[in-house]
């Protein structure tokens, strides 16, 4: 791996190094190759091969973005607040935000976001304009190793420049217009706010016919880096962090156990005095070894069991299943979550409560991804701006507002979500268009809500009395259309 080709007394160098040295530790741990580690004899050190925190890392990705209906629509949904400008605007620059996400297979690029995030500590997102797209805008993902950013010194949000930098083959440059004089060439990104030059070994690049250097759309370096969780540094924290030995520590108390049982397994019986013992089945499923009849000048053919076998004792095993139960704690995975909690009883505000660390950390989360999806927003608004897609200035794009729609973290009764949208819509303190928006099953809410109202009217049609026209106008039809006083009705007083 290697990094930018830039001046180390100009750039952070050293500190991109250590960020680097520091993935490829995640990397190990994560893919499970410190399982296959050996010891001074070629045997394996850690034969269960149980990685226990790359499971954390899938689980704590599913509840980032938490239950979402199955279909082609991001994970997340990024909505222009209304009041924040023209609501004709708004929904112009929703729809197409949401757009570009899904030309840019927003679902499964979020959940792979997701899990890079867990296990490198970060993601990275890059927004460029693509005419090749139909909404005209390509989102990429790419790995927190090849990107090279520096930070402003009082704002880490904030990019004034960054490289992307990762190795390439040589059919790979020749694609793209070089041809490199090495076998593996340098694919280089360098990206300010006023311009941009990709390079593959120093030369310039050329993509879709054009050379790839010159002014940045937009004038903001267009990559965003989200971290998994942030503490008085530019890079988050792995989930992976500090957990290499507690996960070594945990195959090796397993194994102890495994030892064990396996020890008790191999204690055969001794046999001596007989040359060709019988094994006798008798009726019921019982079996007998007949030792047969003692050689002349031999002693009796006899059988003797070791002794001393090793139990495994209640404290032996409990250690090695606590230790596994620390581990998911240190990664913020209550035990609850595999039901390891005496799930059936407890009752489910109970077990939402035991949920607490795992929820409170996904919060945490998804407080860095909103302000990420926000910067990606801008910058689609921004670029589409630029380049005629979207009708929008740059003035509107800076007053504009976003929320981001989020599934719920944990399961909900679909039940008791229907009813709580019932009471409050007959309260009239919820819309029926956002009462459905909420329910999430289906993907064009206007379309939903006009066969909504055709089905009202039908329904209505049913529930009127039948009509005949030609009631009361003769037998042939004669007084059709004839205007008839009505049959006179008996008048009351008050003292009769």
């Amino acid at each position: 791996m290697q990094l930018p080709d830039v001046d180390p007394n100009a750039y952070p160098v050293d500190r991109w190094a250590e960020q680097r040295r520091k993935y490829a530790d995640y990397w190990y741990h994560f893919d499970g190759r410190f399982l296959e580690e050996k010891d001074e004899l070629g045997q394996l050190k850690y034969p269960l091969g149980l990685n226990p925190f790359a499971l954390a890392c899938y689980i704590h990705a599913a509840f980032l973005f938490g239950e979402v209906p199955d279909s082609t629509a991001p994970l997340v949904s990024t909505v222009v607040e209304p009041k924040s400008t023209d609501r004709r605007v708004a929904e112009m620059a929703t729809e197409f935000i949401a757009a570009v996400w899904e030309d840019n297979d927003g679902q499964a690029k979020q959940m792979e976001a997701g899990i890079i995030s867990q296990v490198l500590g970060g993601v990275v997102f890059g927004v460029f304009y693509d005419p090749d797209l139909p909404s005209g805008i390509r989102i990429d993902m790419v790995l927190p190793e090849y990107f090279f950013p520096a930070w402003a010194h009082n704002q880490y949000w904030r990019l004034p420049e960054c490289f992307i930098a990762y190795e390439v083959n040589a059919i790979q440059a020749k694609a793209m217009g070089v041809t490199p004089k090495t076998p593996i060439a340098l694919y280089q990104e360098h990206w300010t706010p006023e311009r941009y030059e990709i390079t593959i070994d120093g030369q310039a690049i050329t993509w879709a016919g054009i050379r790839q250097e010159g002014r940045t759309i937009g004038g903001m370096v267009p990559y965003v880096y989200i971290p998994h969780i942030r503490v008085g540094d530019f890079y988050g924290i792995s989930l992976l962090e500090g957990k290499d030995l507690l996960a070594r520590e945990i195959n090796d108390r397993y194994a102890d156990v495994g030892d064990i049982v396996a020890e008790n397994a191999r204690m055969l019986p001794a046999v001596w005095g007989t040359n060709r013992p019988t094994v006798r089945h008798l009726a019921g499923g019982f079996s007998l070894l007949d030792l047969g009849m003692p050689a002349p000048g031999r002693p009796e053919p006899g059988i003797a069991f070791p002794s001393g076998s090793i139990q495994v004792n209640e404290p032996t095993a409990r250690w090695s299943q606590d230790l596994l139960v620390l581990g998911w704690i240190s990664a913020f995975v209550p035990p609850v979550v595999f039901g390891l909690d005496e799930g059936s009883q407890r009752s489910a505000l109970t077990l939402s409560l035991r949920m607490v660390p795992l929820i409170s950390h996904i919060r945490k989360e998804r407080a860095y991804w909103n302000t990420g999806l926000t910067q990606i927003a801008r910058l689609i608004l921004t670029i589409g701006a630029e380049k005629g897609l979207i009708d929008i200035d740059a003035g509107q794009i800076r007053r504009l507002r976003f929320w981001h729609e989020w599934g719920p973290i944990l399961p909900r009764d679909a039940q008791q979500l229907i009813n709580d949208l019932i009471l409050l819509s007959r309260a009239n303190l919820i819309s029926p268009k956002n009462a459905i928006q909420r329910l999430r099953m289906t993907h064009d809410v206007d379309a939903e809500m006009e066969q909504i109202r055709e089905w009202m009217e039908y329904e209505a049609s049913l529930r009127q009395p039948p009509q005949n026209e030609g009631m009361g106008a003769g037998s042939m039809g004669e007084l059709a259309g004839y205007d008839f006083p009505q049959e006179p009705q008996p008048k009351t007083t008050g003292g009769e």
